[in-house]
């Protein structure tokens, strides 16, 4: 049981430092300027399609890590990440539909 309980510590302390560096990247306007680029790349807010099925399969792989990223950084910093998912949804072409 101590093992189990050991594990636990060590992800929980991993998962802080994670934040901990999401926090330090998206307080620096670099590390922002850096963020929206992935984003803009990943397309967490299209529908992810393409004309065949192995291009939606590649556009939809990289909308999930865009999803991802947001997530980490919704969980970092609440108020710092939605300030970025804002000036990246603004953005033209953020948003398809």
């Amino acid at each position: 049981m101590d093992n189990f309980s050991e594990k636990i510590t060590d992800e929980e302390e991993i998962r802080r430092r994670d934040h901990d560096d999401l926090r330090a990247v998206l307080a620096l306007p670099e590390g922002q300027r850096l963020l929206r680029r992935i984003l803009r790349t990943a397309g967490p807010l299209t529908l992810g399609l393409g004309d065949t099925a192995e291009a939606t399969g590649f556009r939809q792989g990289g909308r999930w890590l865009g999803l991802w990223l947001l997530a980490e950084a919704l969980a970092a910093d609440t108020a710092a990440a939605a300030a970025l998912l804002t000036d990246y949804a603004t953005e033209p072409g953020a948003i398809h539909v």
